[in-house]
């Protein structure tokens, strides 16, 4: 950790990229347990309210063969 309070990430990328920061003692979330996720317009909004409540300590963008528009917004 550079950062000694951050914890907890949103990753954009895939299953080795979140078991190595996991080994690192982060907290992962996203990853490409989200590659099947899609909102509507309605659900944009709903979404926001997750993301406002949830505090993420840094975004982890790396190759990502199946990025959303849902990926992108949440980070």
């Amino acid at each position: 950790h550079s950062h000694p309070e951050a914890s907890n990430l949103y990753i954009i990328g895939g299953g080795g990229l979140v078991a190595e920061f996991e080994k690192l003692g982060f907290c992962c979330h996203g990853g490409p347990t989200e590659d099947e996720e899609r909102f509507s317009e309605d659900g944009f909004k709903a979404l926001a309210e997750e993301v406002a409540a949830t505090r993420f300590d840094g975004v982890v963008v790396g190759w990502d063969t199946a990025i959303t528009y849902y990926k992108i917004t949440k980070s």
